[in-house]
């Protein structure tokens, strides 16, 4: 059952510019919600992908910019309507919420 608890400080590698430079960033997650699972990220995959965004090869990013994705991790924490997933699973996910900033 999820705390509910929001703000998570959290540390990400991030692009602050077209360089595609990484540096440490900190940042805040929102709430967890009813229907999410919040994950201690302890691995992810970088792919060309990744590298044409950091760089702005595409015209579209927008920073700063933690590029990543298929991350693994450990579930931290489970909304109310989570039943697949508890506290101290090890999962992996294909992608990622909140990485359009929409």
């Amino acid at each position: 059952m999820s705390s509910l608890s929001g703000n998570d400080e959290c540390l990400g590698w991030a692009a602050r510019d077209e360089s595609g430079v990484l540096a440490p960033y900190n940042f805040s997650r929102r709430v967890v919600g009813s229907d999410d699972v919040s994950i201690k990220i302890t691995h992810c995959g970088v792919c060309s992908g990744d590298v044409l965004w950091t760089r702005n090869k595409l015209e579209d990013s927008m920073y700063p910019l933690v590029p990543g994705h298929e991350i693994a991790g450990i579930v931290k924490d489970v909304g109310s309507n989570v039943h697949r997933f508890k506290v101290g699973d090890h999962i992996g996910v294909g992608t990622y919420v909140n990485s359009c900033r929409e």
